[in-house]
């Protein structure tokens, strides 16, 4: 009688488990679309800043020496960001 009661529950446990298991799966097939788009996002961002950074800098520096200063601290940011 204990052996079928054992039993039951551990065949019970493994039913739940396994679909937890597949609603996990959903879950990160769901995150992972979600922060391939973030990452896709993000390097087309960098893209546009280096594109315009300078033109933007050259705009509004008052002297040209100091037009790539924001992209340098872009880079710095990202450095400091990383570690």
């Amino acid at each position: 009688m204990i052996r079928g009661r054992v039993w039951a529950e551990t065949a019970l446990m493994l039913d739940v488990t396994a679909v937890d298991e597949i609603a996990g799966d959903a879950r990160a097939r769901s995150n992972v679309a979600r922060l391939a788009a973030a990452q896709a996002l993000t390097g087309a961002n960098s893209a546009v800043i280096f594109a315009t950074g300078s033109i933007i800098g050259a705009t509004l520096a008052p002297d040209i020496s100091l037009a790539t200063v924001p992209l340098s601290m872009y880079v710095v940011g990202l450095g400091a960001g990383v570690q």
